[in-house]
């Protein structure tokens, strides 16, 4: 059994060539962490590898018929999800494909991947004639597919009164329990399917009637303390359904892993449906009181955003008046400024005019010193980096000269050497010349 682990609903996800699975989905965001139902997507997730099972897929019955007579392929042949002919002609509905492969001889009970048989689909995707003709040829009700779950488990998730009667007259077992110990009674009772609830409930009565005869006949003497502990339990039931029916403020007193807790232990000693169906009951109301508190704190969430929209828009709007009341007083003073120097400047033409001659002010004959000493100033320096530009150019000339006047003395000296080479080289040739003279 697995423990109750997540209260927001997920989904798991396999391969896209096996069958997708989800979980089961209990009204409202809390759930259990149950077994996985298969089937509840598309069927095109269903899908076929093989060509006979291609075939059987759109239940083409004329190419299954001929590719078994030719021995192209048996009836139990399975593909790479060990998915055999008869998985695909029941969850897609082709009654004919199915009657078929049972004229063929077919095993009707192989099991896939997921441990599901041939009736396991059927139910899965609700397939009625195809479930009536494989419970007719004594297919197995009870076959459980590796979450626990049976045939019947899923008539009863899709609110199928018709295929779970069908399975109830052929002996499916109405107290068997998945991996999450849910009987059909309880997932009935989950999907708020009252009357389906009522219908399985008689059917289990029926079944322990012999049962409950045969066991009040048999009282041992710890039998007090079995009811005290059943008196007991009823009692942290009924403490859990009154707290959770409580507004959400009430509810706020727990934390979220106490009711956890305390729904698991809860859920690990009832063994029976009823004390099942009060712990479902309490989550349910406890999800409800939660729901409601988050409904409401969604809405003030969104009051506040809104009030928070609102305040930046006034905000706005104030600092866009105060823009504009500045501006209004700069204009203002501006105003005030130019009246008063228009007033200034007309009494001192009107003095002007008394004094027969405007006079100069004296701020105007300082700004002419000071025009005048500017451009002195820039005379100067003008005058001053044109005599830098002479001094650099004699400076070059000067540097030049005395290149040139070294160059001179360099070659005076070197004609000086030459010429001397050349008086000895003509002494030593004359001397050459007398000697042969003298020999001769």
């Amino acid at each position: 059994m697995k423990k109750l682990c997540c209260w927001n609903q997920r989904q798991s996800s396999s391969d896209s060539s096996t069958s997708q699975r989800e979980s089961f989905p209990v009204p409202g965001r809390p759930c259990w962490s149950t077994t996985s139902l298969c089937s509840l997507r598309q069927l095109r997730n269903y899908k076929a590898f093989g060509k006979i099972h291609k075939a059987a897929l759109v239940g083409d019955v004329a190419t299954v018929q001929r590719r078994l007579r030719l021995g192209k392929n048996g009836t139990n042949d399975r593909d790479r999800n060990d998915r055999t002919i008869l998985h695909y002609a029941c969850a897609h509905g082709h009654p004919q494909v199915v009657a078929l492969l049972l004229k063929w001889n077919c095993d009707i009970d192989l099991r896939d991947s997921d441990n599901s048989t041939a009736l396991i689909k059927a139910s899965q995707y609700e397939q009625e004639e195809c479930l009536a003709i494989l419970l007719e040829h004594g297919a197995d009700p009870n076959a459980m597919d590796n979450s626990g779950n049976t045939a019947l488990h899923y008539a009863v998730w899709h609110n199928n009164t018709s295929m779970a009667t069908k399975l109830l007259a052929h002996h499916a077992d109405i107290n068997i329990r998945n991996e999450d110990s849910f009987t059909p009674v309880i997932l009935a009772l989950i999907k708020n399917n009252e009357n389906l609830a009522k219908f399985l409930e008689d059917q289990r009565k029926k079944i322990q009637e012999p049962d409950e005869l045969d066991r009040s006949s048999k009282k041992t003497s710890n039998e007090k303390d079995k009811v005290k502990e059943e008196e007991n339990r009823m009692f942290e039931l009924n403490e859990l359904i009154s707290s959770s029916e409580r507004n959400s403020e009430d509810c706020e007193m727990f934390s979220h892993d106490t009711i956890l807790q305390l729904i698991e232990q809860l859920r690990r000693q009832s063994k029976d449906p009823e004390s099942l169906v009060k712990v479902w009951c309490a989550v349910c109301s406890y999800k409800k009181s939660m729901e409601s508190t988050k409904r409401n704190c969604e809405l003030i969430t969104e009051r506040n955003k809104s009030l928070g929209n609102d305040i930046i828009a006034l905000q706005k709007e104030r600092s866009q008046v105060e823009i504009e009341k500045t501006r209004l007083q700069l204009e203002l003073c501006n105003m005030r400024l130019t009246a008063e120097n228009s007033e200034l400047k007309a009494a001192i033409k009107v003095q002007a005019k008394e004094d027969g001659q405007l006079p100069r002010t004296p701020s105007e004959k300082v700004k002419e010193e000071i025009k005048n000493q500017i451009k002195l100033n820039q005379s100067l320096i003008q005058d001053l980096d044109e005599i830098k530009e002479r001094n650099s150019e004699l400076e070059k000339e000067i540097t030049r000269f005395k290149n040139l006047c070294s160059m001179a003395k360099d070659s005076d000296s070197h004609k000086s050497r030459e010429f001397t080479q050349n008086a000895s080289s003509t002494t030593h040739r004359e001397n050459d010349v007398v000697l042969n003279l003298r020999k001769t």
